[in-house]
């Protein structure tokens, strides 16, 4: 590592202190703490690791094309370090080699810029009076000079009213009207006498004019010249970009993260200017240079990398107001690195927990200047010291003594012209070039309102006059379409292919719908002009391609420009009667009364306050923002320049009461429902029980607070209680196709990523995760017939078998050979056989035998069979015992992998449950779940619950709660267990229409509410105040086996069932082998009746 306050840090004298790996290193050990450090120090204290610091190089260093890298990425690369922090950006060249970990924070990179100076030029004899203003005091002195002329010229007319011209030439009258008028502008009197009244009052007018004129002049002079007046800074991303100022860092990192190709030109400017410069240089040329410096805003306001600034410096210096950029740090570890996965999760952890801004304050607190960081912060907003009146000198005149010079020279030239005018006898004449003022108003606004737009589509008219200036050329990419004649076979685009695309989807088209679309999608066009006539037309096609389009953006921009006189009649409000003059921010209007006029007006719609419902809507209301004089390119009134932007800043951050409409249903904990709690929104529901109705959850909430922070109104729509789904064309029911049909402007309720609502909608960044799992049958006490074969495994019953077998093997031999020295009283191999057999038996349930024998042999062989049966009985009863007093369960479907091998049924009642699954991504198992999957309505869940065997869909959100479990009754809880695992999970987002206008500020809101930690306080507090939470627990804690067994089971029927089973076996081959028995000894019978009756013949 290298010491970067706040993220790293590290010192010799503390404790404790850590071994440290460096070559050439003063101590063996340092003490090493900052934010990132004491992430990784609190993973190992978690995972029992031990850390280890390398402190060899103290820059970031850079990861060449080959794979090796110096400073501290090189070390990552090398495998020599583990793990490299820093504010490390994410950018792609580190990443081709390297691993990152997720983002830790936000870094906007900010810079320290020269302070404005006091203004002190040659014209300030000129800011008493606005250009304007000027401009009147001209008017109003030529006025006076004509006035002056014309009075002397008539003078005589008074005595002779039929002499004409009197005794002055309008030579002579010239002279007088424009010294007198000179004279009285400086309150001098005129030396000219004169008898007539006429000329008397116009002298007394002019004069008290001019004296009120040069009063207020003098004390805006006064004004001018002793209260300071400051220069522009380059204090913002746009005027860094116009000042083209060169700005420092130590290092090529800080730009290296940006990607070249989707950088705003704006940017791409700003980089070329960048340079590399080391720390004493950057401390030298910050005292006296006019540079910017790097520095670094942290997410939570504290800045970096400023510890290289000079104390003495940071007077000149003053901090932007935005960043020049931002992005996400994380930690760079190298390839394969084993502890990436859980790294991840522990980060994500730490920032659910809201460490990351206490250590981000605890950390600077400790090690950082708080007055140094304040008076950075404090430089963004100007604060003058200035002691009393400033005291003039040469400099505050110098424009007076140019205007003095300049005044000579002007009547130096004067003179000049009346001489060659007296001696040559003719009149210079001078000719004005003609323009296109429609070019001068467009490029104006094309230059300041879409610079930071991609592309610029124009829809080209005829009509208007419009050529790019090397400026606007330069800066922006301009596609441009001619609606005149929409051709497509002449297009580098293959119009075929999307032709194809919208037929397959059933999607109804037009040439406008197909150009615009295409115009959207290949060139990423952001920023519209539409002129006259085709104003409705775009308006009404322009939402429809922005649907179709695969491609969307969050900064459309607009400029509508018509001339009253190409109206022919109609009404121009015709013109506005789209949508998207209701639902656009973004929009100006250029109007001008002729086609060839100088001066227009830039309008823009009022887009703030209520909202207008209709079907068929009327045109809003647009006011003036400005007037501009194309001849002078100057703004004849409104604000500057930057009203233009300001004032759409202004729509989105106070909506001044706009309705926000929400499509909900009762779906706890994301959203619910009620009519009796207050406070309660206006329900837009065709079909509702009541006006008004409660709404409250976790999405909601976060609606609710974006709404207060930007002073809009919300109400509800009830109408539909599922989420429904959409189709190819860009239709669809439920919420997402109120969404659709724009009826809805947020559609929530722990929506997934969903690709097919992707495609035709917007969605927010992510509100949280969401797992799908289900209820599943509880496992059953296993009472089978075979429960007398459990005390032993198979393997066991096959030797007992055999031992069986063994002894009466061995008993038959045994008795067989007996009585062998006495052939007379042997057994026969039948009688030894019974023997067997029948001992055998009886010895094996602990009977004794009948028969009595007097061989030690047979003695022997019968006690070692009685010592092993009566251990094999012993431990089968045993094993009997607890077979049938302590229950055995059997499996149930409680994890994926069982779901899929049991082939259970699983139910939900939408298809979106499964809709988001990625077919072509999904692994075979969850695919076949998939074909197990029902959509039952919430009756017949209710009713299959109690009784059916088949799993439930229940929905784990990110903090341990479950969703959608309030469809399962309570009676059915003790039938089912929770799975322990996931079938799938997803992140939750909110769906949005097309060009929604809050889309880009709502994702900046969820961001802050993320890093907030109110993601997890709110859905806590949901579940306490409207779940319950018994039942939350219950089915919770059905995920582990609780078999309430209370003392020893009493056996029953079922118990013995297996027993009986066995006995009636037991007994039918007894009765088998007793009727054998007896026909073998009535066939012997017959057999012996047979042979006496053959000797003893009748």
């Amino acid at each position: 590592m290298y010491i970067y306050k706040y993220l790293s840090l590290a010192t010799k004298v503390k404790e404790p202190r850590f071994y440290d790996r460096a070559v050439n290193k003063p101590f063996d050990k340092v003490f090493v703490d900052g934010t990132e450090v004491r992430v990784i120090l609190t993973f190992c204290e978690l995972h029992n690791c031990s850390v280890q610091v390398d402190t060899s190089n103290d820059d970031w260093g850079e990861v060449n094309g080959n794979g090796t890298g110096t400073g501290l990425l090189g070390m990552v690369v090398s495998r020599r370090n583990d793990y490299c922090m820093g504010g490390m950006p994410l950018y792609h060249e580190a990443y081709q080699s390297i691993d990152f970990t997720t983002f830790f924070s936000r870094s906007g990179i900010t810079c320290l810029v020269p302070a404005p100076r006091l203004l002190i030029n040659w014209d300030q004899p000129l800011r008493p009076f606005q250009a304007t203003l000027w401009i009147c005091v001209l008017f109003c002195l030529l006025l006076e000079c004509v006035a002056l002329c014309v009075m002397r010229r008539l003078e005589n007319m008074e005595a002779s009213l039929g002499i004409r011209g009197g005794s002055n030439s309008w030579r002579q009258s010239m002279r007088f009207g424009y010294v007198s008028a000179l004279k009285l502008f400086v309150n001098q009197s005129t030396s000219y006498v004169t008898s007539s009244y006429s000329l008397r009052t116009v002298l007394l007018a002019s004069y008290m004019i001019d004296i009120i004129l040069t009063t207020g002049y003098s004390g805006g002079l006064a004004v001018i010249l002793t209260l300071p007046a400051m220069e522009e800074a380059a204090d913002s991303r746009r005027r860094l970009f116009e000042h083209k100022l060169t700005w420092v860092g130590t290092t090529p990192l800080w730009i290296s993260a940006i990607d070249s190709n989707d950088a705003d030109p704006e940017l791409l400017g700003i980089i070329q200017h960048f340079r590399v410069m080391d720390a004493a240089h950057i401390d030298a040329y910050s005292r006296t240079e006019q540079m910017a410096f790097v520095v670094e805003r942290l997410q939570f306001g504290h800045l970096a990398n400023a510890e290289i600034i000079p104390d003495e410096a940071l007077s000149r210096l003053k901090l932007m107001v935005d960043d020049i950029y931002f992005s996400y740090t994380a930690t760079i570890v190298p390839r394969l690195w084993a502890h990436l996965e859980a790294y991840n999760g522990f980060i994500l952890a730490w920032h659910s927990s809201g460490l990351d801004k206490f250590w981000e304050w605890k950390i600077a607190a400790n090690y950082m200047n708080n007055n140094r960081q304040n008076r950075i912060l404090a430089s963004q907003k100007l604060n003058l010291n200035i002691g009393g009146p400033i005291k003039l000198g040469i400099d505050n005149i110098i424009g007076l003594i140019m205007l003095w010079c300049f005044g000579m020279a002007c009547s130096l030239l004067v003179f000049l012209f009346e001489l060659c005018s007296d001696f040559f006898g003719h009149k210079l004449s001078t000719m004005v070039p003609t323009q296109s003022y429609w070019t001068s108003v467009l490029n104006f606004l094309m230059q300041r309102y879409f610079a930071d737009s991609l592309t610029t589509c124009i829809l080209w008219n005829s009509k208007f006059e419009l050529q790019l200036d090397s400026a606007t050329s330069t800066l922006l990419p301009v596609l441009v379409i001619e609606p005149q004649a929409l051709t497509f076979h002449a297009d580098i685009y293959d119009y075929e292919t999307k032709r194809a695309e919208f037929d397959s989807r059933y999607i109804s088209y037009n040439d406008w719908i197909l150009k615009l679309t295409v115009a959207i999608e290949q060139a990423h066009c952001e920023a519209f002009i539409a002129f006259q006539d085709h104003i409705p037309e775009f308006a009404k096609y322009f939402y429809n391609a922005s649907i179709f389009s695969a491609w969307r953006s969050t900064r459309n921009r607009f400029i509508f420009a018509y001339t009253d006189e190409l109206l022919g009649g109609v009404d121009p409000n015709s013109y506005f009667g789209g949508y998207i003059f209701h639902d656009q921010a973004n929009i100006l209007i250029v109007h001008a009364q002729f086609l060839n006029a100088s001066v227009f007006g830039i309008k823009t719609n009022r887009f703030v306050g209520a909202r207008n419902f209709d079907d068929m809507p009327e045109p809003p209301t647009f006011y003036e923002l400005q007037r501009f004089d194309a001849v002078r390119h100057q703004i004849l009134s409104g604000d500057n320049e930057d009203a233009l932007f300001l004032v759409n800043q202004n729509k989105l951050a106070n909506l001044q009461g706009r309705e926000v409409v929400i499509g909900v249903f009762d779906y706890k904990p994301f959203m619910l429902l009620n009519y009796d709690n207050k406070p309660r929104l206006f329900d837009r529901a065709i079909k509702k029980p009541f006006d008004e109705v409660f709404v409250d959850g976790t999405d909601f909430r976060l609606m609710l607070n974006f709404c207060e922070l930007h002073n809009c109104s919300m109400q509800v729509d009830t109408t539909d209680g599922d989420w429904g789904d959409v189709y190819g064309n860009a239709t669809g029911y439920g919420l997402v196709g109120m969404v659709l049909s724009r009826r809805n402007d947020y559609a929530i309720g722990g929506m997934p990523l969903w690709y097919e609502a992707y495609q035709s909608m917007d969605i927010t960044h992510f509100l949280g995760r969401s797992g799908v799992t289900c209820l599943v049958p509880a496992p059953r006490r296993l009472i089978n017939w075979d429960l007398p074969m459990r005390p032993f495994q198979a393997s066991l019953w096959v030797c007992v078998l055999f031992c069986l077998l063994l002894e009466c093997v061995a008993l038959c031999l045994t008795r067989r050979l007996e009585y062998l020295e006495a052939p007379a009283t042997a057994y026969s191999w039948r009688q030894s056989v019974q023997f067997s057999y029948v001992s055998a038996l009886k010895l094996f349930v602990n009977q004794s035998t009948s028969y009595v024998t007097s061989s030690y042999s047979l003695r022997t062989v019968l006690l070692a069979s009685y010592m092993i049966d009566i251990i094999l009985t012993t431990v089968y009863s045993g094993g009997l015992a607890s077979i049938l007093t302590l229950p055995a369960m059997e499996e149930a479907a409680d994890s994926r992998r069982r779901l899929f091998e049991h082939k259970l049924t699983w139910a939900g009642t939408s298809q979106v449950w499964i809709s988001t699954i990625d077919i072509n991504g999904a692994d075979p198992e969850l695919l076949g779940l998939m074909q197990h999957y029902r959509v039952l309505d919430a009756a017949h869940i209710d009713a299959y619950s109690r009784t059916e065997q088949m799993a439930f869909v229940v929905e784990r959100l990110q903090f341990g709660h479950l969703g959608n479990a309030e469809l399962i009754p309570d009676q059915a809880l003790s039938r089912l267990k929770l799975m322990v695992d996931d079938i799938y999970f997803s992140y939750t987002v909110a769906i949005v229409p097309r060009l929604w206008a809050h889309l880009e500020a709502y994702n900046d809101f969820i961001l802050a509410w993320h890093s907030s930690g109110l993601d997890k306080f709110w859905e806590w507090k949901i579940a306490a105040d409207y779940m319950n939470n018994n039942r939350q627990n219950r089915i919770v804690a059905s995920q582990k086996l609780n078999v309430d067994v209370k003392g020893p089971i009493k056996l029953g029927i079922d118990n013995f069932i297996g027993l009986i089973m066995l006995w009636c076996f037991g007994m039918t081959w007894s009765l088998l082998v007793f009727v054998w028995n007896i026909r073998c000894l009535w066939l012997v019978a017959q057999r012996s009746l047979r042979s006496w009756c053959l000797m003893f013949p009748k």
